[in-house]
């Protein structure tokens, strides 16, 4: 089924009550535009008031869900008792909560080796960067020529198929000019998602807002049990919504906020 704009359905506009929201936002491309380098991005203060102020209805948990290592997301965010799912779900914090997905530990000799290997194969490609995380690494060519992309692509790509077959899971994200190997495919911003949600203690409607390939995971987990909307060109989106481009994002923020701290009428 085709996404419908979010604005001419507004499915939360129902003119009841709202139940709890459990709000799952994307960092860049969603709270933030995309940057050609990762970090020069930053949250608007409208955005980053809205957000607070939504927090702060107590009628709602807040959520941000990105590849960014946890203490990078949690430097650029900076709100008190948000969660925050770094290195796309495998490091999670939040109140009451701190989370590290085990199994990614095994990996990180494999994806280390890796990526020490293409550090090689790139070193003469011009503006095409590795940025190293936690668990994974990512090959930045955002700005450069077609032909340097497409040869950091065939290099990463190369690299990736010396892994061993016995060596432990390891996947290719593909997003935005970026590739990044990652290990534990099953575990993802879904998985992330719903590990938050099993630490509440109270049931909350999830409302999943993201720009790029890997919130599809995000998507498809809550496909007919919330509301799911895709920021951008859909691109065969699982999303239930769409948002035209990032800087509706404020407005989106803006209606939630309305819904949840409604005007109080004199008497």
């Amino acid at each position: 089924m085709t996404p419908q704009y979010y604005f001419d359905k507004n499915p939360l506009n129902t003119g009841s009550s709202l139940p709890p929201l459990a709000l799952f936002l994307d960092f860049d491309g969603t709270l933030t535009p995309i940057q050609q380098h990762p970090d020069r991005a930053t949250v608007k203060g409208e955005i980053r008031a809205l957000l607070t102020s939504i927090l702060g209805t107590g009628k709602s948990v807040l959520a941000i869900l990105s590849g960014r290592p946890l203490a990078d997301l949690e430097k650029r965010i900076s709100i008190q008792g948000a969660y925050y799912a770094g290195s796309h779900g495998l490091e999670i914090k939040g109140p009451g909560m701190r989370y590290i997905h085990e199994p990614a530990l095994s990996v990180k000799p494999v994806i280390d080796k890796i990526r020490h290997n293409l550090a090689l194969e790139i070193e003469r490609l011009p503006g095409v960067r590795i940025e190293e995380k936690p668990f994974s690494f990512a090959l930045h060519y955002r700005g450069v020529p077609n032909r340097i992309a497409s040869m950091a692509q065939k290099a990463f790509y190369g690299v990736v198929e010396t892994i061993p077959a016995d060596a432990p899971p390891c996947t290719v994200m593909a997003g935005k000019k970026v590739l990044e190997l990652v290990p534990c495919p099953s575990w993802n911003k879904g998985a992330a998602a719903l590990h938050i949600m099993a630490g509440m203690d109270k049931e909350y409607l999830p409302v999943c807002l993201g720009d790029d390939v890997t919130d599809e995971t995000l998507f498809e987990t809550f496909r007919g049990k919330g509301v799911t909307i895709k920021v951008g060109p859909l691109r065969n989106s699982v999303a239930t919504y769409y948002l035209n481009d990032q800087r509706e994002v404020l407005g989106f923020l803006q209606n939630i906020n309305d819904l949840l701290s409604p005007s109080e009428e004199l008497s």
